[in-house]
């Protein structure tokens, strides 16, 4: 199986996976970036719901994660703006033409 990871101009990574893509990585490597993408994404989640603080976050991501909280506050604000019914969003999760 051929791992890949995808980075951004300035040398950010944007993605990873399997099959054609990106830079070839070994499997060693690939198994480490997704660990620390499920570590962050977890880190985010229980920065977002209050169980840690940001000093609880390594000083490496910390700026990272407090922007990914941030993007999703601003997020959820921006969805707790819109103004629909209960019925109208059922029926644009399932597929609906229209109320």
């Amino acid at each position: 199986m051929r791992y890949y990871a995808q980075y951004t101009e300035s040398g950010t990574l944007i993605a990873i996976g399997t099959g054609p893509g990106g830079v070839e990585i070994t499997e060693a490597e690939y198994t480490r970036l997704l660990a620390e993408i499920r570590e962050k994404a977890a880190l985010v989640d229980r920065l977002y719901s209050g169980e840690i603080t940001i000093a609880d976050v390594p000083q490496a991501w910390r700026d990272e994660i407090q922007r990914r909280v941030d993007e999703r506050i601003a997020a959820d604000g921006a969805a707790a703006e819109q103004d629909i019914s209960a019925e109208e969003a059922l029926d644009i999760i399932l597929g609906g033409g229209g109320v």
